[in-house]
């Protein structure tokens, strides 16, 4: 019984032991800004990997009270990719395209300009999808 006793004593100080260690912090968020509309747009910036293509990521700077996405950003360190249609290229799991604040889409065109391996600028048309012909310029950075 007094062994039992010892070995619970002993597992209880490991599992206080062991919850005050540090852990080691997940990365912090970065901080991006995107103007749309004469309005500047400034707010956390997070990355996930994107689900459709590994090598990729999804980078999100969300603005309040609006939002960009930007799919399929590479993760080199530096380069310029273009723009595609939002609309068309949902899902896709090469093409980088972006959303913002949900309603609005990316025309083909514009282009993302990787300064770093966590850091971008952009610049880029947006149009709502039941007003194709309206394009809204869209420019922005971001580190993540």
């Amino acid at each position: 019984m007094k062994q039992k006793l010892s070995m619970i004593f002993v597992a209880l100080l490991s599992v206080v032991f062991l919850a005050n260690c540090s852990k080691s912090d997940p990365k912090p968020d970065g901080n991006g800004s995107f103007v749309f509309q004469g309005t500047t747009y400034s707010g956390k910036c997070t990355s996930v990997t994107s689900a459709n293509n590994k090598s990729n990521m999804n980078v999100t700077i969300v603005g309040t009270p609006n939002t960009i996405i930007i799919y399929n950003m590479p993760k080199a360190s530096s380069g310029s990719v273009a723009f595609t249609d939002g609309f068309s290229s949902i899902n896709s799991d090469t093409n980088l395209y972006a959303f913002l604040g949900g309603m609005y889409a990316t025309v083909a065109g514009g282009s993302m300009t990787k300064t770093g391996a966590n850091t971008f600028t952009f610049t880029c048309q947006v149009y709502y999808l039941l007003e194709p012909d309206t394009k809204y310029t869209v420019t922005g950075s971001g580190t993540y």
